[in-house]
């Protein structure tokens, strides 16, 4: 009797998970879940500190926790899809697991052996990686005028690695972006490409006591620009790569750039000889 009672309480607690939505499928570009397969559901989450941000598709994917369930569990959703409630089992070896999203959603998904493919993964934790806009400084400062034959220092903001995560079953993927340098267009046709982010201008040191390997010196005012502006793009460049576990695969998704803007006005000091 108690064995009776337990199969039915899990029957209705397993159609309670499943009736809490189950996952819509869609193509594996960071949208929502990427199903590899039927019932093959895989999941990303990404952030600078492990953190995850929004999905798409039906719901907030993103940090959904995925438990392998016990095998009277199993039986369970197996004689479900049997009767084509809920998401349809695979055929082969797998497992179901129990998925529950931050959003309250929930379902039973069916995760192939061996059918999962990591380079999809990786794509879909590349999507959900936050890497940053460069935040652009100079010295003189940004806001005020640059000068004529006055260096220019350059630095930027977030020039650290980023790295993001997705995984499905036994397989998990790790996206690491990875800055190389920083492309300056200076307003005026030149260009300036630094190694890296920059050295940053302490205004309680001397200046003497400073240097940087990242600078540029105008030889003209900005005064034949537009509205006798120039603008100064920044483009950091990132080399993206992923590395598996769970599987033996790594690959090399290249050069990534993201770029700011801002507005400056290059001045001419005139002198008076007498």
């Amino acid at each position: 009797m108690h064995a009776v009672m337990r199969r039915l309480l899990l029957t209705v607690a397993l159609g309670c998970v499943i009736s809490f939505g189950a996952a819509t499928p869609a193509l594996a570009d960071g949208s929502g879940d990427g199903w590899l397969g039927p019932g093959g559901d895989i999941n990303a989450g990404a952030g600078q500190d492990g953190s995850s941000s929004g999905g798409g598709g039906g719901g907030s994917t993103t940090g959904c926790t995925y438990t392998p369930v016990d095998q009277e569990m199993s039986d369970i959703a197996d004689n479900l899809a049997s009767h084509g409630w809920g998401n349809p089992g695979g055929e082969g070896e797998g497992a179901w697991y129990r998925k529950i999203c931050p959003d309250g959603t929930g379902t039973m998904v069916w995760i192939p052996a061996g059918g999962i493919d990591p380079a999809v993964l990786a794509q879909q934790a590349f999507n959900r990686a936050q890497i940053p806009l460069p935040g652009i400084h100079l010295n003189p400062p940004e806001g005020t005028d640059q000068v004529v034959n006055v260096e220019t220092w350059l630095w930027v903001d977030n020039f650290s690695a980023v790295s993001a995560s997705a995984s499905a079953g036994s397989v998990s993927v790790t996206v690491t972006a990875q800055p190389v340098r920083v492309d300056w267009s200076m307003g005026n046709s030149d260009t300036v490409a630094c190694p890296n982010g920059g050295t940053p201008y302490d205004n309680g040191r001397a200046p003497e006591s400073q240097q940087t390997d990242c600078s540029y010196t105008y030889r003209r005012s900005s005064a034949s620009g537009p509205d006798g502006t120039f603008t100064i793009r920044a483009t950091t460049r990132w080399h993206v790569n992923w590395v598996a576990t769970g599987v033996n695969a790594s690959g090399d998704l290249g050069l990534l750039g993201r770029s700011s803007d801002i507005v400056i006005r290059v001045a001419e000091i005139q002198t008076v000889h007498e």
